[in-house]
């Protein structure tokens, strides 16, 4: 789980025997979310592996001395990531999640359309982010040329669209391409 945050998955699902789940973050964000999890008394339901790492830097030997396994088949989701780096440090995850995945594995991501960086509809949406500390500055039209660049066959939906809305999305899907978009992105190696 690149940029895991907050994510609690590896306490509230249930994981096959044998699962091994690595959280990767800044040390500060995974610190404070043990710290909840602990005064909740959680317990995780697979092998928990907490990497501190800044994902804009080198981290696949973190990953590998934690034990992650090359050779076999793995997982990798980037929920909420790519849309807040820059165009070197989204190629540089990449890059690194691809030298690690074996054939086999499977990609997960959000990702921004590149009007979404721009476009007035996404403006008070953007200067939340950005006052936050968090500015949006990384976004792509192409999402499945990106990933046939990193050795991955993408598909690509967006929320709402059939088979991603699950009665939880109000608003009718654009279909204007002009328009800001997300796009939900799962590929395979």
């Amino acid at each position: 789980m690149l940029a895991a945050g907050m994510d609690t998955r590896a306490f509230r699902l249930p994981w096959p025997a044998g699962t091994q789940v690595y959280e990767l973050d800044r040390p500060q964000v995974l610190a404070s979310k043990d710290a909840i999890l602990q005064g909740m008394g959680a317990v995780a339901r697979c092998t928990r592996h907490r990497l501190d790492v800044d994902l804009a830097r080198p981290w696949a030997q973190a990953l590998v001395a934690a034990g992650f396994d090359r050779h076999t088949p793995s997982v990798w989701l980037a929920e909420g990531l790519l849309q807040y780096l820059d165009d070197a440090a989204v190629g540089h995850v990449l890059s690194q999640a691809t030298q690690l995945a074996a054939p086999g594995s499977v990609w997960g991501a959000n990702l921004v359309s590149a009007a979404f960086l721009t476009h007035p509809a996404t403006r008070s949406f953007r200067e939340v982010f950005a006052q936050l500390g968090a500015p949006l500055r990384w976004g792509t039209d192409e999402p499945v040329a990106l990933l046939a660049q990193y050795g991955w066959q993408a598909t690509l939906t967006v929320p709402g669209a059939d088979g991603a809305n699950f009665g939880r999305w109000p608003w009718p899907v654009t279909r204007d391409p002009d328009a800001p978009r997300s796009f939900l992105v799962t590929a395979h190696r």
